[in-house]
């Protein structure tokens, strides 16, 4: 079973040094190191309690194991990867490291459709996740289908974390995003100003649509700023990119346990929640 060495990889990984955690961002004294030391442990103990609840998974363990799978098995040079620069004292070249947060990645059911997963413990809010996204966007747009998985202890965050995952990842990988938001966005401008002789009733049915696939914050603050000039059709283009090939992409949440609920025996009654990630060979996990 892949849980016990699993397990002394990530508590391994809750004991460092000062220069460890100094090393890729260059600064001894830093006065909130105890607060990130505290939210790293979280985030450890976390990802124990996801892999000890979905101990069915093969898990790749190591950096090394993760660099194989993609690499030989997927085809997939390094460059697309998730990577930091360490810097050392002794040694004037950068270090490469990959897959510097650890998040449990793995493959179910002799499936060659490889699930990542990102852990939300500690302080972090939503911008920490859409930095995650933004780093391994280059490896997800290598991929023709993969399944990402969002875990956290709290569900209330379930329904802003798939918005954000929706408009930064799944509606672009699938959809050629830039001509049908362009399009969306032009509709939307001539109705908003009242220039109903400009639009079509295939203009109208498209915007109804594209109203309920272009939702967030992303998509709004980006129709306000074309909109008022701020920034260009290219921009927009740019910002979203070119959708070259076929994506098929699932997205799951996953509600790790509390402290009471971890404690809790076998039959503690109707309020015991089955905290068994369901995962099958489809992609298609969440709506």
């Amino acid at each position: 079973m892949p849980a016990p060495s699993v397990f002394r990889k990530v508590v391994s990984s809750t004991t460092f040094s000062r220069a460890d955690y100094t090393g890729e961002i260059e600064k001894e004294n830093l006065t909130n190191r105890r607060d990130h030391e505290f939210d790293f442990i979280k985030r450890c103990i976390a990802i124990l309690d996801f892999v000890l609840l979905n101990q069915e998974c093969q898990y790749f363990e190591t950096e090394a194991e993760k660099l194989r799978f993609l690499s030989e098995t997927l085809n997939i040079q390094k460059h697309f990867l998730p990577s930091s620069l360490y810097l050392s004292s002794t040694n004037r070249v950068p270090t490469i490291r990959y897959f510097v947060d650890n998040f449990p990645m793995f493959v179910v059911r002799s499936s060659p459709v490889v699930t990542f997963t990102y852990i939300h413990e500690g302080t972090q809010r939503f911008t920490h996740f859409i930095r995650h996204l933004r780093r391994y966007l280059p490896l997800f747009r290598q991929l023709s289908e993969f399944r990402p998985v969002y875990a956290s202890r709290a569900d209330w965050q379930f329904e802003k974390a798939t918005e954000i995952f929706n408009s930064f990842v799944k509606i672009p990988m699938e959809s050629d995003i830039a001509e049908d938001l362009l399009r969306y966005f032009r509709v939307r401008k001539a109705w908003d100003e009242k220039k109903y002789r400009d639009v079509t009733e295939a203009d109208l049915i498209s915007r109804n649509q594209a109203r309920k696939r272009f939702v967030g914050d992303r998509f709004e603050g980006m129709y306000r700023a074309w909109k008022n000039g701020h920034i260009s059709e290219g921009h927009i283009r740019h910002e979203v990119g070119i959708n070259d090939r076929k994506h098929t992409v699932g997205f799951a949440t996953f509600l790790l346990p509390t402290g009471a609920a971890q404690a809790a025996p076998a039959g503690a009654g109707a309020e015991r929640r089955d905290y068994t990630l369901q995962l099958s060979n489809s992609a298609d996990l969440h709506p």
